[in-house]
């Protein structure tokens, strides 16, 4: 073989070596797509449709139950101290806790917070409304109650039979609940009517 083919076939065989070479870099180099998100994963049990019978500590130690509002149009608020929006929606809350309790409006909170940040405060926003303290208990709740991601607040509010009519994800809105509330108010109480007849 001449030299000149010996060059010619060395310089090919490098020429495919650093093509493969190449290609092999460019594979390794080449990004891997991100793996799919996985799913959220659906609740172990759907929402229910009825308040679900609960019972939780309030910020005194007391443990307060849901029976203990029963007959009652219920307003059921998810919250913490640190939630900004939280904070936001409490003096609605207030208003609504002194226009409708005389008219069988019961408001609860459940804090997902300590008993000292709560009480202060309930101090500093003159809250009057029972407020429980939820930790795991009160994250369970809200997720049998439609809350799935654990969002704050989150409002839910029940006729006086104690089916579920709204669950809010986010802040409340006056005219929104003035609307909503009226109505259930109007309508007798069943259970005290009951009551009376026995």
């Amino acid at each position: 073989m001449s030299p000149r083919a010996v060059l010619l076939a060395t310089l090919a065989a490098a020429g495919l070596a650093a093509a493969a070479a190449g290609s092999l870099a460019y594979h390794l180099r080449k990004p891997v797509p991100p793996a799919a998100p996985a799913p959220l994963s659906a609740p172990a049990t759907p929402a229910v449709t009825k308040l679900p019978a609960f019972a939780l500590p309030d910020i005194d130690g007391v443990t307060r139950a849901s029976s203990d509002w029963a007959g009652s149009v219920v307003l059921i608020n998810f919250w913490a101290t640190w939630c900004a929006p939280c904070r936001k929606e409490l003096p609605l809350l207030v208003e609504l806790h002194q226009r409708y309790a005389g008219a069988g409006l019961q408001l609860v909170g459940i804090a997902i917070d300590n008993a000292d940040a709560v009480r202060q405060f309930a101090e500093e926003f003159g809250l009057e409304y029972p407020l429980l303290l939820g930790e795991d208990a009160g994250i369970e709740l809200g997720y049998r109650l439609g809350n799935d991601i654990g969002a704050l607040p989150y409002t839910v509010v029940t006729d006086r039979a104690g089916t579920i009519v709204l669950r809010k994800r986010g802040l409340l809105e006056r005219s929104e609940l003035n609307a909503l509330l009226e109505p259930l108010l109007a309508a007798p109480n069943l259970s005290a009517t009951s009551a009376n007849m026995q």
